[in-house]
């Protein structure tokens, strides 16, 4: 079976080589990586300008969203008036000052 490219080969004067592939790389290794950083860049560029400022909500997500924010800071609130229940509590018994009946220094 012949090589369908041994013909290109021989015509251009092209073969493969990998000292070639190296020494290409070699010389040109950081304009590779520019260009893949660029198009990293630019791609998170893209990512953030199409999902955070270009995003826009139906008015059934509309609706579904306030409601579930709604339902989200109810539960929030009661968490946090108990929080502040406890606190209180918690700061009365702080504040009763416990009185010694024993003077812990006196010569016995």
């Amino acid at each position: 079976m012949k090589n369908p490219l041994s013909s290109f080969s021989k015509e251009s004067g092209f073969h493969f080589s990998f000292e070639h592939l190296l020494l290409f790389w070699y010389h040109h290794y950081r304009k590779f990586f520019l260009l893949v950083t660029f198009i990293v860049i630019g791609f998170g560029i893209w990512n953030y300008y199409h999902y955070i400022l270009a995003y826009h909500f139906t008015e059934d997500e509309k609706k579904q969203y306030i409601e579930s924010y709604y339902k989200e800071t109810l539960f929030q609130e009661k968490k946090f008036l108990s929080l502040v229940q406890s606190l209180e509590s918690r700061k009365e018994d702080h504040q009763n000052v416990p009185v010694l009946k024993q003077n812990i220094f006196s010569n016995r």
